[in-house]
């Protein structure tokens, strides 16, 4: 099955010959060469048909802006295309670097493991330090009907 390149080529080519029969058909109506018999109906079927396969053939392929990661763009532009693809893996790899810096920054400081380790106490008693919804009543020494102080 083709794809790609191949696919878009093909469906312009199509289109191009759909619209080029409307053009010789559109010649050839009321004249003995009409040996086909097309009528002013088959015409205009031909042009919109033609028009409608030209147009997804160009899809993605022709336009004023294509995005530089299109395909297309690429090719047209190679150098240009290969200093972006350099600049990004520069950046990428700047990025990778900082992060690396910054993951050893905090293993290096004191304290840092711990500080994770340490439950956060609310209220300084163990509902608060669990999160538990009650642990702000069980400090004023009453609870919410329904729920055991």
């Amino acid at each position: 099955m083709a794809g790609g390149n191949a696919a878009s080529t093909l469906n312009m080519a199509v289109g191009a010959t759909f619209v080029l029969s409307g053009f010789v058909h559109l010649a050839l109506l009321e004249r003995s060469a009409n040996i086909l018999a097309f009528r002013m109906p088959n015409v205009l079927f031909s042009f919109a048909m033609g028009l409608l396969i030209l147009t997804f053939g160009m899809y993605g392929r022709v336009s004023g802006g294509l995005p530089h990661d299109n395909p297309y763009w690429r090719r047209r532009h190679p150098e240009q295309a290969a200093r972006e693809e350099r600049r990004r893996e520069e950046i990428a790899a700047g990025e990778r670097r900082r992060e690396e810096t910054a993951a050893g920054e905090r293993r290096a400081a004191p304290g840092a493991e711990t500080a994770h380790a340490r439950p956060a106490v609310r209220g300084g008693t163990a509902a608060g330090a669990r999160g538990v919804a009650g642990g702000a009543r069980e400090l004023r020494g009453h609870a919410a009907p329904g729920e055991r102080p």
